[in-house]
């Protein structure tokens, strides 16, 4: 982006390589909130971030991200995230022996560290780690390739973590891996977008199998194509879109082996439970050729 003006609650494109986009939003005290949401292309329709669990929410030097920025997303697109910001951060300070001290603390009503309230001192990772995996430094950041390699570990191995962590508490590990199937679940029993938009098809480009990385964009299309079907679309509809794909994949069925016909079969009924087919069975079957 060329010119990059703060507004509260302006949710924008993040591009973290050609094939990974994600979401965040603007809020206030020039912090920006980050979301467990992805996109092979960056084409985002009918996304509401209330429904998706956000990642982290740090303060921000903005104009020093446009590099990663693509461009605003209207409302209409995408829903902005009306949750509570997070209040409490990781502050830190210089102790006695020349280490650093972190404490947890509370901003003000302003979202400002000057003045905030200590909630807890000299965090430990014997007593404090789960606070300390939980919040965000409240330091600025202003580093794009830095936040770009956070996004990008992230979704390519669900390990959320600011590597500035490591330094002020040494001998810290990451956290685990957040699982797929830990992704906050959306209310009713209509199409779950904001899961299916998180569905990771990364070990398709990046397999050494080359009919897999050839499969990846009939994959991508079909999540695409069922994320912008109506919530209450009907099952002749939904599987209209899998059968679709199945078709499509048959054309490379002579270079599809026994391991990765499980790995194909295992992504699409994968999608398929997220939008409500899991009391389909293996419905794949119907269509698929010899492979």
């Amino acid at each position: 982006m060329r010119k990059l003006t703060w507004t509260t609650d302006a949710v924008l494109s993040v591009q973290l390589r050609p094939d990974l986009f994600t979401l965040c939003q603007m809020r206030l005290g020039w912090c920006m909130q980050f979301f467990n949401v992805r996109s092979d292309n960056g084409e985002w329709i009918d996304v509401d971030l209330n429904e998706v669990r956000p990642l982290f929410c740090i303060i921000v030097a903005e104009n020093r991200l446009k590099a990663l920025l693509v461009e605003f997303i209207p409302p209409e697109r995408v829903k902005p995230n009306r949750r509570e910001m997070p209040m409490r951060m990781l502050g830190y300070r210089m102790g006695g022996h020349g280490e650093y001290v972190v404490d947890l603390i509370e901003l003000t009503e302003r979202f400002s560290n000057v003045g905030a309230r200590v909630i807890k001192r000299a965090l430990t990772i014997e007593r404090d780690l789960d606070t300390i995996y939980s919040h965000e430094l409240v330091g600025m950041v202003g580093d794009p390739e830095k936040l770009r390699k956070r996004l990008i570990r992230f979704f390519d191995t669900g390990v959320n973590w600011d590597d500035a962590k490591s330094f002020l508490f040494k001998g810290v590990q990451p956290p685990q891996p957040l699982q797929w199937g830990e992704l906050q679940q959306q209310k009713g029993t209509g199409m779950k977008r904001a899961e299916l938009l998180c569905c990771d098809l990364s070990a398709f480009g990046s397999a050494e199998s080359e009919v897999l990385r050839k499969l990846r964009p009939i994959l991508s299309k079909l999540v695409a194509e069922l994320v912008v079907l109506p919530e209450d679309s009907s099952l002749e509809q939904r599987l209209e879109r899998f059968k679709i794909c199945v078709c499509e994949i048959n054309r490379f069925g002579d270079d599809i082996m026994t391991d990765e016909r499980e790995e194909i079969l295992g992504t699409i009924y994968e999608i398929a439970r997220v939008v409500g087919l899991e009391g389909e069975g293996q419905f794949a079957e119907r269509w698929r050729g010899d492979w």
